[in-house]
């Protein structure tokens, strides 16, 4: 993140403008950690004023990708001032930042959706024809997000010890869950939702077989905090998930059209009732503690939780969407985000 100061002779002591660069610079580093993976460049435009001659004016302009945040702040000492504005700066930006995630991640899931949707007549007439390699061929290219799950799922398992590294290739799988596609589509739903549900819980059913995680983590679930701890103490750089639903390190990243995204706190705690709490967390607790301390308590979780968690905050998916590939109510689903929930706000307290 850059900062551009304006009008900076308006305060008039040269020992009060020293300060004030001292405490920007301070201020805009840490700035910088918010918005380190963003798309573009963060640019803020600082203005100082004197409002009378007790008083001054500091505003503050960043522009994002979508919107425009500006933060001003008026009174006697500009020290106070500019800690206040900074404040309320890293509080605004951050949740501007996570509403536009938002809104590409949404969008994303929608578009791959649609593109299924878009070529369910070629499918079914394929299916007709008995074409099966490219059958095969076109669902590759259209079920990215089904595909990244089951990446995700066998990384996670092989993060937990449950199964042995390399023990499944994922390119095998995905062959599988093509085959199975194509020997039940005459059974494939009616309704456009129930297509998208009928198609995870394939996903599901075939690394069901393959592997058991929950009999293992009930086995070993004493020795799954040590052995989450000792996976991550072996890696030296943080990492997140890309385009390709591939592991790579964050410094990669250039923006939102190449990352799965990472998981947050406003996934999670943020709400009505909950803003005094992230707003506590997001001026205190650095973002990459934030990420990490998520990813690895999400990592600790039974595969029958984790998998539901993974589904709520990778792929956008809705409970009424979570139950169907589950095959459990909604009101189960919601228990396990809110124990979820609850658990990681208690975590992130003890940071505070």
């Amino acid at each position: 993140m850059k900062c551009i100061i304006h009008n900076e002779k308006s305060i008039i002591s040269e020992h009060e403008r020293l300060k004030a660069r001292a405490i920007v610079d301070r201020q805009i580093e840490r700035m910088g950690k918010i918005t380190r993976n963003y798309p573009k460049t963060v640019v803020a435009d600082l203005y100082f004023n004197a409002a009378d001659k007790n008083n001054y004016i500091v505003s503050a302009v960043v522009n994002l990708k979508g919107e425009m945040v500006y933060i001003k702040e008026k009174g006697p000492n500009v020290e106070s001032l500019l800690h206040a504005l900074f404040d309320r700066m890293r509080l605004t930006v951050s949740k501007k930042i996570h509403k536009e995630r938002k809104a590409f991640l949404y969008k994303r899931k929608n578009q791959q959706y649609e593109s299924f949707m878009d070529h369910l007549a070629e499918l079914q007439e394929l299916r007709r024809e008995e074409d099966k390699t490219i059958f095969n061929q076109l669902l590759k290219i259209i079920l990215d997000d089904v595909s990244g799950y089951m990446r995700r799922r066998i990384k996670s398992a092989e993060m937990t010890t449950a199964i042995r590294r390399g023990k499944f290739k994922i390119q095998e799988l995905l062959d599988e869950l093509y085959v199975r596609i194509y020997d039940k589509f005459d059974q494939i739903p009616a309704g456009e939702q129930q297509i998208r549900t009928w198609l995870y819980y394939l996903a599901d059913e075939i690394l069901e077989e393959k592997f058991r995680e929950l009999e293992f983590e009930e086995t070993h679930f004493e020795q799954l905090d040590k052995l989450v701890d000792a996976e991550y103490r072996s890696l030296e750089e943080s990492f997140t998930v890309d385009a390709e639903n591939e592991i790579i390190p964050l410094e990669e990243i250039d923006g939102y059209e190449e990352m799965t995204d990472m998981y947050s706190a406003e996934d999670l705690i943020y709400g009505e009732d909950e803003n005094s709490f992230l707003d506590e967390i997001t001026l205190r607790i650095n973002q990459e503690e934030i990420h990490a301390l998520i990813e690895k308590e999400l990592a600790k979780l039974p595969v029958f939780k984790r998998t539901i968690m993974d589904l709520y905050l990778v792929n956008q998916m809705t409970v009424q969407e979570i139950a169907g590939i589950k095959q459990i109510s909604d009101t189960e689903v919601e228990a396990v985000i809110r124990e979820v929930n609850t658990g990681l706000k208690r975590k992130l307290s003890f940071l505070l």
